[in-house]
């Protein structure tokens, strides 16, 4: 499926590529979690024992989506994937053509 890739390094840029649910666990480093955002029709996976493990630092770009969407105060921590919502059979789907590009336009810019 299409995902955005948003690593925690600000010098890493976001990536723009097909992954497995298999991938998706292996780039956010451990067990994952899933957070749905409806108003991007998404969902981001992120390491859901990140806190626990003490040293994965906080994602910037994935924490300002989430405060700003899910009015979350808690930082997400380290790399996160974010692919479209999951269709009415539970499978996640492709991220749409809309949400890519404000991605790039939004990440391109260094705005977050």
């Amino acid at each position: 499926m299409r995902a955005a890739i948003i690593p925690a390094d600000l010098s890493k840029p976001v990536r723009i590529e097909t992954v497995t649910f298999t991938e998706i666990r292996t780039i956010v480093g451990g067990y994952i979690q899933a957070l749905s955002i409806r108003e991007m029709d998404a969902s981001l996976y992120t390491d859901e024992e990140a806190k626990l493990k003490g040293s994965i630092p906080v994602n910037p770009r994935a924490s300002a989506i989430t405060a700003t969407l899910l009015n979350m105060d808690d930082p997400i921590l380290g790399d996160v994937v974010l692919v479209g919502a999951a269709d009415g059979e539970g499978n996640e789907t492709d991220l749409s053509d809309q949400v890519v590009e404000v991605l790039e336009s939004v990440f391109s810019a260094g705005r977050i």
